[in-house]
């Protein structure tokens, strides 16, 4: 079957899929420690010790509201934290993506307009 095959496919290169991804995690983390320290009074950013996710402090009144105005405004999507039975103070961010970049430049020009 197609699953077990792709799994078996998986194993056989799993240092360079891990390799290929921590780089990726790790040039994503670096963007976003920029992006943090030009926005300080809108976030409160702390690092993931671990992982490749991060419950970002997002001051508005609603990171809901803000996530739709910025999906059809500007086509990047933000996660809310209430989609985690959390508050909608934060936002979940993931670093795995290789277009991280190009929608955190996105979210920065529709910050700044």
């Amino acid at each position: 079957a197609p699953t077990e095959f792709l799994a078996v496919a998986a194993l056989r290169v799993w240092r360079e899929l891990r390799d290929k991804n921590i780089a990726q995690i790790e040039q994503n983390l670096a963007l976003a420690e920029v992006f943090f320290q030009r926005w300080p009074a809108l976030f409160t950013w702390r690092r993931p010790l671990a992982g490749s996710t991060a419950l970002v402090g997002y001051h508005v009144p609603s990171v809901s509201a803000v996530a739709a105005q910025l999906a059809a405004e500007a086509g990047v999507l933000i996660h809310p934290a209430t989609t985690l039975d959390s508050d909608d103070r934060h936002m979940r961010m993931g670093f795995g993506r290789a277009g991280f970049g190009k929608a955190l430049r996105r979210f920065e020009a529709w910050l700044g307009r």
